[in-house]
């Protein structure tokens, strides 16, 4: 048992009904369970239900009536004031009397079910009498259940396990509970206020932890669920329990290494937090009871005597006895100041921080060294509990029961993704377990806390092992110019083709010439505009044993020299209107691919299926492009499986909207000749035109398309606007971004009989090497579609820092590793970090750098890129998950958020693409997503634009949108002094909210001039008054500044009432001043 230390008594000789304050638990659970509180509209709450065949309703309802006459407590209510005070001639009540015996059982069950899930998740009215329920159920087979449902605001667990069930117990009976309680819960509030106004402890407690804020870690950071939680606040309830020798045994080890039970216990769920995700460092929010509790004066008072204490757990430690002993220590190190309690230390936190609030919502109530609990009593057998807090996500409960240790954790089940806190539970009792059998694992530096079905399910969706291909990505061509030469392999925007033989041809008559002075190893690059002398030209390269180099026409020539250049090209193949400016480049040999070659033909391709079949430019951390060299076999795995999954033949067609220098693209040059098909090329001067593909896919029956994301969706786009039917087009694949979650519905309604599949995997994993075929009628039950499963020859893992498997929803590195399909490196480099083996293994893999999570179904999602992540306040921040949240919002099409550095630190800035016909305001969207995000994820600003930038490859612009100005504020006259009536009422408000010596400035947070989320809601209340109207309660959330405020007020739906009540409210001011 955790225990506060004790002061000296008071004892209050005043008025016993009259009002006192609330503790500061008592405060927050109160201002915690509004709607606008993240994890709110739920109160502070147990239930619970006994079983017999015996109960008694009248004997209980006698008995529960003496122990209402004999606890305060319980005839105790809020004030809508403030604070609470004992009612002395309280409302009359009756235990509610279900008879349901002569039911059909299943009836009886159905209606049982009803009213647990009713009592259970009950919020009472803080302000009306009873804060308590107690009703009987007569059930068939004479069986009786007794329901207990009661508002923690006035009785701890402490009370109701220690106190008021075993005085029901004894009144129950007949029988004496022992003489009342000289002092009351109100004696012991009044004390612990004259100890905060006047002791020595509470000034030293609030040094020691002011020293302490800029260092104090956040909450564990859990995965969050994959969509929208709506309203519901259900806690689920999970139990486990120790048998006594285990127990035993295990408290034996721990002794044996100098750690408590409690620190122990703290220790073991620390483990498990940490390989969920929730950060090397955090804090967990403790529960604490005052040794006075456990004394005479108190021991049988009911009321709320809990405090909390902000547990912080570090990460560091060679061993888990290390990092145990730490947690004990730090236990030690904090329990003589809790005077000043967790919530304090959470509002001063939030002040330093100019946040509204600082939330520890993950929870250890350690009930070790208590009296045990009783499960068994007249009433009947305990056959249910379930409790819920205010604020509160996870809540792990410990206790020890006739010997053995028994924990349950309750939690808000839409507060995590489904079945994670499920399995985090099993892993806690599986590391308990084993630390009590196992000496030696004490001694282990981390755990492999992967759930064994996680793990197996991993191992089979990584079982794709499959031959090898034997082939170059040029045989196909070749041999199809042999069997077919007529079948087309290119077919122009204008209609004109290039068959089987024709391209076969043409590309070894420009392997002959490049062929010769090629070196093995160097690229040869490609300066060609959109167009089918882009194939030709890469097959030429390719078929004389060399990598082609695809350059961007509108790249600037200085980038593109500098490519040259770090590259060591030598020769670049482009034709007769940019041979001049490939001249320009550098010291390089120009070869046109559109003139006769002067040379025969080579009789046969040179390439191997082991050799380099081209090189991508991706993006580099230093501004300099790297060069992905990727080898035959590795595109051709790819393509093999895309094809037979796609059921590609002789008689598809695939658009070319893809970039030359996108290694999408080289599906279009290579893939599609593989399986017989043929590639329809758009015309180059047309760019980026959704009119022009549409066309092509009607006029040249296209049949298969191959993009990233956005381009598809302009096409689709058009179609809706333009109201276009098309059913040749039967499959889609997309890759290389986010894809909208509406996307593959709104493709099926433009194109009935398409089929879409997801797609990823960086350059260096040969195209694809992950894949998700989607379902037709396919429903997103997230905030984005998943990656999919591994390829063929492709094997997929999440890793967190040190190169671990993490669990499923648990965001890590994605690492690729085959043997087949990776590249063989960065043009130049002899190696590279990122590509390396997994720890443990020998097998090449390359860690991507993107961050990723698996899903219960075997399945990846893309969860951002690790490089985007940034610190908000100090809080780590994915501007995906932003991003995701802004998506739900049914009037946005798109979101992208980009970080800032801006005075203060970084803040993010998010550009929303509006849903046409959708209108929607920055504050709307703002307020969504405060609704749905920690504040450290709100962004700061919100950008309306038309569309979002794309840059060559068809992908979102983030660089360029992270370099636009920042949204401009709207202007705000006179800012600094109040204005108009309704400003000059509320700055008198704030003033006396504020405890301010002046006037308040209209443009300062009410957050920033030190207000708590208590004051907040106080205020809100006296707002209403003032103007006598109902305020929203979130009023101080939503518009932080007193001019927001006003506007709010001004212009809303009692503009000219709240107008005219600031009037005169001003007037009888201005005449009381005068008098």
């Amino acid at each position: 048992m955790i225990q506060q230390s004790a002061s000296e008594e008071r004892h209050d000789t005043g008025g016993v009904h009259d009002p006192f304050p609330l503790t500061a638990t008592q405060e927050a659970y109160l201002v915690g369970r509004d709607t606008a509180m993240r994890y709110g509209s739920v109160g502070c709450h147990g239930y619970w239900e006994w079983e017999s065949t015996t109960a008694d309703p009248t004997a209980l309802a006698t008995a529960w009536r003496a122990l209402v006459a004999r606890h305060p407590a319980l005839r105790t209510v809020m004030c809508a004031e403030g604070g609470q005070r004992v009612l002395a001639d309280p409302p009359e009540w009756e235990v509610t009397v279900n008879d349901w015996a002569e039911l059909d059982p299943q009836e009886a069950e159905r209606r049982l079910t009803r009213l647990r899930a009713d009592r259970s998740r009950h919020v009472f009215d803080p302000l009306a009498f009873p804060l308590w329920d107690v009703q009987v159920s007569l059930l068939p087979g004479g069986r009786r259940r007794v329901h207990f449902s009661l508002d923690l605001l006035v009785a701890d667990a402490w009370s109701y396990f220690h106190v008021l069930v075993p005085e029901l117990t004894a009144l129950y009976r007949g029988e004496s509970p022992g003489p009342a309680p000289r002092r009351t819960f109100r004696d012991f509030v009044l004390e612990r206020h004259h100890r905060e106004a006047t002791g020595p402890e509470w000034r030293r407690a609030e040094e020691y932890w002011t020293k302490r804020l800029d260092t104090l870690p956040p909450a564990p950071t859990l995965p969050q669920p994959p969509s929208a939680a709506g309203d519901d606040t259900r806690f689920v309830r999970l139990e486990d329990a120790l048998d006594t020798v285990t127990w035993e045994r295990l408290q034996k080890s721990a002794a044996r290494r100098s750690v408590t039970p409690t620190a122990l216990l703290a220790a073991v769920f620390a483990e498990v937090l940490r390989a969920w995700g929730g950060g090397d460092d955090f804090v967990v929010n403790v529960p604490v009871f005052p040794a006075i509790r456990a004394g005479d004066a108190y021991a049988g008072v009911v009321g709320d005597f809990t405090s909390t204490v902000l547990l912080e757990m570090r990460g560091e430690g060679a061993t888990f006895t290390d990092r145990a002993r730490q947690a004990q220590r730090q236990m030690w190190e904090d329990l003589p100041h809790s005077d000043f309690s967790g919530i304090h230390v959470a509002r001063a936190l939030a002040r330093r921080r100019g946040r509204t609030e600082v939330g520890f919502p993950v929870v250890l109530t350690s009930l070790l060294g208590q009296p045990g609990r009783e499960t068994r009593t007249d009433l009947g057998e305990s056959v249910y509990t379930s409790t819920q807090t205010p604020q509160v996500s996870l809540d792990f409960q410990v206790a020890e029961t006739g010997g053995e240790l028994r924990w349950s954790w309750d939690h808000r089940a839409a507060a995590f993704p489904p079945g994670m806190v499920r399995a985090m539970f099993g892993a806690f009792g599986r590391l308990l377990r084993r630390l009590a059998g196992d000496a030696p694992a004490w001694e282990e530096q981390r755990f492999d806390l992967i759930p064994p079905d996680q793990a197996e399910r991993r191992r089979a969706g990584n079982a794709t092992d499959a031959p090898v291909p034997r082939e170059p990505l040029t045989r196909a061509l070749l041999d199809g110019a042999r069997r077919h030469p007529h079948r087309p392999a290119v077919v122009s925007a204008d209609g004109e083709v290039l068959s089987r033989g024709e391209l076969a041809e043409r590309a070894l008559g420009l392997a002959a010439v490049l062929a010769e002075p090629g070196r093995p190893g160097v690229p040869v690059a490609v300066l060609l505009p959109k167009g089918r002398d882009q194939i030709v030209a890469a097959h030429g390269v390719t078929n004389a044993g060399l990598a082609y180099l695809p350059l961007d026409v509108d790249q600037p020539d200085g980038r593109l020299s500098a490519v040259l250049r770090e590259a060591g090209v030598t020769h670049v193949v482009t034709d007769r209107d940019r041979e001049r400016r490939a001249r320009g480049l550098g010291a390089v040999t120009v070869v046109r691919v559109d003139e006769p070659y002067g040379r025969e033909p080579l009789p046969d391709g040179l390439a191997t299926a082991t050799g380099d079949a081209y090189v991508i430019l991706t993006s580099g951390s230093t501004g300099t492009p790297k060069g992905v060299v990727v080898p035959h076999r590795g595109a051709a795995n790819a393509f093999g499986h895309m094809n037979e999954l796609l059921r590609v033949s002789a008689d598809d067609r695939v658009l070319a909207v893809s970039g030359f220098h996108f290694d999408l693209s080289v599906y279009d040059v290579f893939g599609i000749l593989m399986a017989g098909g043929a590639a329809v090329v758009p015309d180059g001067d047309r760019g980026v035109d959704p009119g022009h593909w549409l066309e092509l896919i009607r006029s040249r029956g296209v049949t298969v398309w191959n993009s990233a994301p956005a381009l598809f969706e302009l096409v689709v786009h058009h179609a809706e606007q333009h109201r276009i039917r098309l059913d040749g087009l039967r499959a889609v694949v997309l890759a290389g971004d986010w894809i909208p979650v509406d996307l593959p519905a709104r493709a099926e309604r433009v194109f009935p009989n398409v089929s879409v599949v997801a797609s990823g995997g960086p350059a260096e994993t040969c195209v694809w090497s992950i894949v998700n075929p989607l379902p037709r009628g396919y429903v997103c039950d997230g905030a984005s579609i998943p990656y999919g499963v591994p390829m063929r020859n492709q094997r997929y893992f999440v890793l967190d820092g040190e190169g671990r498997e993490v669990p499923d929803w648990v965001t890590g590195e994605m690492c690729v590793e085959s043997r087949v399909g990776l590249a063989r490196g960065y043009l130049g480099a002899e190696s590279s970090p990122a590509f390396r083996p997994r720890p443990g293994s020998r097998t090449p893999a390359y860690w991507t750098g993107d961050l990723g999570r698996w899903r219960p179904d075997g399945s990846i999602e893309f969860m951002g890129r690790r490089d985007h992540q940034v610190k908000i306040d100090g809080v780590r921040v994915e501007p995906a998950e932003t991003e995701a949240v802004l998506r739900r919002h049914p009037a946005t099409r798109d979101a992208v958020v980009s970080a800032r550095e801006v005075a203060g630190g970084k803040r993010l800035v998010a550009h929303v693409v509006p849903e046409p016909g959708r209108p929607v305001s920055t504050r709307e969207l703002l307020d969504h997503a405060a609704a749905h995000l920690p504040r450290a994820a709100v962004p700061a600003a919100v950008e309306l634009l038309d569309v979002l930038p794309l840059n060559a490859n068809g992908k979102v612009d983030r660089l360029a949108l992270s370099r636009r100005d920042l949204p401009a504020e709207p202007v705000r006259a006179g800012a600094g002094r109040v204005s108009g009536p309704v400003e000059s009422v509320l700055a008198l408000v704030w003033a006396e909210a504020l405890d301010l010596a002046g006037e308040a400035d209209p443009e300062a947070s009410f957050f920033h001039l030190g207000g708590t989320s208590l004051q907040a809601a106080r205020m809100t209340t006296r707002i209403g008054a003032v103007l006598d109207l109902d305020v929203d309660a979130r009023l101080v959330f939503t518009h932080p500044t007193l001019r927001e405020q006003a506007a709010a007020l001004a212009e809303g739906e009692h503009g000219p009432r709240v107008l005219a009540t600031c009037r005169a409210v001003l007037d009888t001011l201005a005449d009381d001043s005068v008098s």
